[in-house]
């Protein structure tokens, strides 16, 4: 099941409500409309990721070494500028402009 809303510290009570308004409507996206730098497999991580799935159960899902993932992850954050997990989930769900990048 994919979370309806994620809602992070540190926005005003506008972008909360905005970010609430758009799950409870379900118009949000995945990831922005541009061309994406990820690779087709790189994408499935990254959606993996942004479901909640941890590292363990992505490995196990695609047969692949969790030391792989973790590898593949922080590429995949590198490609989009990201630091971690959270804003990595942040971007997929469409909510890329609450990042301060």
């Amino acid at each position: 099941m994919r979370p309806r809303a994620l809602l992070s510290g540190g926005h005003t009570i506008e972008d909360l409500a905005s970010a609430l308004s758009r799950a409870a409507c379900e118009s949000f996206r995945h990831t922005p409309r541009h061309d994406s730098p990820l690779t087709p497999i790189e994408r499935l991580l990254l959606r993996h990721s942004a479901q909640g799935w941890d590292t363990r159960r992505i490995a196990r899902e695609l047969t692949l070494s969790e030391g792989t993932i973790r590898n593949s992850l922080s590429r995949i954050f590198k490609k989009l500028g990201l630091d971690n997990r959270a804003q990595a989930t942040l971007y997929y769900w469409g909510l890329w402009h609450m990042l301060d990048i």
